[in-house]
């Protein structure tokens, strides 16, 4: 299990008494160690009536203003298609900031909503995107007090290790798509492990083997927040600021 990139200790809580959480979902430029957000898609979620509170998405303004750095992060492919109309034209929930804006408005919806839990799948990652972002300008990361709610953890504890999960992925191996110009197997690993990707896991759980994730940010943590609740109606006991690696999945028999 990782514990380290995590702002807080390792600790249980009960799920199902957590009242709202905050769900983010990250889009970033430059490589997986020095990755900054330019898009972070957001949900605020009230746990108790089952609804979500507040959405959008924030569009960080000196990334996405830059043709030549969008089209070389990992979305560049959708740079054409989905971001560059969106700097032109007015939609909801989907604004355009400076980071020193973004993280203001982050703080009153965390202020506003009492939160104390922030969900996401690999939730280490986008806390230290987000953290670079804030720390590159200097200005107070509005997530720094948050405990982190990982989703591949959930799902470690619910489903990712159940026979149904492994059984899924196998009969589903040659189910394969372009990752990097490879062709690889959307639900087995290179290593011959199951994947716990939030692609793969909401296939399972909407028993849909043709899902793409959309990968925007608003529209991934709307499926992130679909395996909180499944894994939330499974159990309610679970450790949060921790994640699996792979490490802790044993390969595959054949």
């Amino acid at each position: 299990m990782i514990t380290t990139g995590y702002p807080k200790k390792q600790k249980n809580i009960n799920l199902r008494k957590v009242k709202n959480v905050l769900g983010i979902d990250t889009e970033t430029i430059m490589d997986l160690q020095n990755a900054m957000p330019f898009d972070i898609g957001y949900v605020v979620y009230n746990n108790k009536e089952d609804k979500i509170e507040k959405q959008g998405t924030f569009l960080t303004r000196k990334f996405v203003n830059n043709k030549y750095i969008m089209l070389s992060s990992w979305s560049a492919n959708k740079y054409e298609r989905h971001y560059k109309p969106l700097l032109n034209t007015k939609v909801k929930d989907v604004k355009v900031e400076s980071v020193e804006k973004i993280a203001k408005e982050f703080a009153k919806i965390i202020k506003k909503y009492n939160i104390k839990y922030m969900f996401a799948h690999n939730g280490q990652f986008d806390y230290q995107a987000l953290k670079r972002l804030f720390e590159d300008v200097g200005v107070e990361n509005p997530f720094e007090n948050l405990d982190i709610i990982d989703t591949m953890m959930l799902s470690y504890k619910t489903i990712t290790t159940t026979k149904e999960y492994e059984n899924f992925c196998k009969e589903n191996r040659n189910i394969t798509k372009k990752v990097d110009k490879k062709v690889v197997s959307r639900f087995i690993t290179d290593s011959n492990r199951v994947r716990q990707t939030a692609e793969s896991i909401f296939a399972f759980i909407d028993k849909n083997i043709d899902f793409e994730e959309n990968h925007t940010g608003l529209e991934d943590i709307k499926i992130e927040l679909e395996i909180f609740k499944y894994c939330k109606s499974k159990k309610a006991i679970f450790p949060i600021n921790t994640q699996p690696t792979w490490r802790d999945f044993a390969k595959l028999e054949d």
